[in-house]
């Protein structure tokens, strides 16, 4: 960064403005948007411990007291930052009483003490109580004061049936109601809050809500991609009511619906645990023993019931927030691999001796679509490299469209490629490689 004493500087959303252990250069005033402040706990886990937002200044710790970045700083949207050299900073400082400065001195190497003692406690606590907020076993029974912290949506064209809804729902106990009549408005709400509880009519189209609910489950533009989702429906037949169950819903009821049927719902999801299952194109609520088309067990692993957490554990915001985030963490890290094991599935089948006899094209066209989702969802750290070798496979696919006779050429080139991914994408210690995937790598 240049050495100027005043920079307006505008970050992107997800962008790191400072990451903690570098040396500090520039503290930041925020003029609008906000960022999240975070630092690595004793397991290495990102603690979240602070929002910022307008107005608020990060980054004056270490420039204070001349120690390396404290804390991790992350633009949470579009944020536009005033960039004061630590040069200029410190020069103010020390305009104002010379004593003042020295009690500021030791209150930020003191603060900077307690924050690290802090972050320690707090993950200690949070493996003590992570197996209570996934599974949120039942402690009491359930009434209508429980449900008045749930974040409820509900999406339906009809306004009639939505009061409705919303009165018999009120009568439950829910406060937290929020209720929409178009799915473009259901996804902007999505997009902003952390819901709990999703009810989706289906009215608005069944390709179109199973096709939301793919998006909310891969967070896609989702605050909270493990919210409980029910969707209600008129169309009896097994076909739909499996279009949104493989959509990743966690229930589909059938019409006419009533406020008894809701709440049975309702109080099911609440008395269980959550784990979602995750392949190449589905993620969501367990499927019993489902297999992937080459034979293997698709991963399954624990998310937060935020649901049930605050019905009946009343767990409170920023644990179920932590919970989300470390969640999060791990589907990335499971999706990566599943889209790896998909690109090997897929090249194997490009080959000419290939007995399955699949469409060359879209064959291609699956293997641009995991290129795609997987350049999305690689760490920043490893981005650079890995995006450029995606590039190299876009390139290849381009090529052998224009040209199906370079076909078996340019699979041995993506096959170079594809292991170079395999090396630049660090997995954790839980991630595999199927055995497709381990022969081309």
């Amino acid at each position: 960064m240049s050495t100027e004493a005043f920079k307006t500087i505008t970050y992107k959303p997800n962008t790191t403005l400072f990451r903690e252990g570098e040396q500090a250069d520039f503290a930041y005033i925020i003029r609008e948007g906000s960022v999240k402040v975070s630092k690595r706990g004793p397991s290495g886990a990102d603690i979240p411990i602070a929002l910022v937002k307008k107005g608020g200044i990060v980054g004056e710790m270490a420039i204070v007291s001349e120690a390396p970045r404290s804390a991790t700083v992350t633009a949470q949207e579009e944020t536009i930052v005033l960039a004061i050299s630590k040069t200029s900073f410190e020069n103010k400082l020390q305009s104002i009483d010379p004593f003042l400065y020295s009690l500021i001195k030791t209150v930020i190497a003191r603060l900077r003490q307690t924050s690290d003692h802090t972050v320690n406690l707090y993950e200690k606590i949070k493996k003590m109580q992570g197996k209570a907020i996934q599974s949120a076993p039942p402690k009491s029974d359930l009434t209508q004061q429980k449900f008045a912290n749930v974040n409820f949506i509900f999406a339906d064209p009809n306004p009639q049936t939505r009061n409705s809804l919303r009165g018999g729902l009120f009568g439950l106990g829910f406060k937290e109601i929020c209720d929409v009549s178009t799915l473009f408005q259901l996804r902007e709400q999505i997009k902003k809050n952390r819901y709990d509880l999703l009810i989706l009519d289906a009215a608005f189209g069944g390709r179109e809500v199973a096709g939301f609910i793919h998006d909310i489950r891969h967070g896609i533009d989702c605050k909270n991609p493990f919210l409980s989702i029910i969707v209600l429906t008129q169309n009896k037949s097994p076909q739909n009511r499996d279009a949104l169950l493989h959509a990743g819903c966690d229930h589909v009821l059938l019409k006419p619906i009533s406020i008894e049927k809701i709440s049975n719902a309702i109080k099911a999801l609440c008395h269980y645990g959550r784990k979602f299952i995750v392949t190449h194109d589905y993620v969501g609520p367990d499927r019993i023993n489902y297999q992937n088309p080459n034979g293997e067990s698709a991963p399954v692993f624990d998310v937060p019931n935020t649901l049930a957490a605050k019905v009946l554990n009343e767990a409170r915001a920023e644990d179920l927030e932590h919970a989300i985030h470390n969640s999060l963490c791990k589907f990335n890290e499971i999706k990566l691999e599943r889209h790896l094991v998909q690109l090997a599935w897929l090249m194997d089948r490009l080959t000419p001796d290939n007995p399955e006899g699949y469409d060359p094209d879209y064959l291609l066209d699956c293997i641009e679509n995991s290129l795609q989702d997987l350049s999305i969802r690689i760490d920043q750290d490893h981005a650079k490299s890995a995006n450029t070798i995606c590039k190299n496979m876009h390139h290849l696919i381009d090529t052998i469209r224009e040209d199906s006779t370079q076909r078996i050429e340019k699979l041995a080139d993506m096959t170079l490629f594809y292991k170079q991914l395999c090396e630049n994408i660090p997995l954790g210690q839980g991630a595999h490689l199927s055995s497709h995937a381990q022969r081309h790598a």
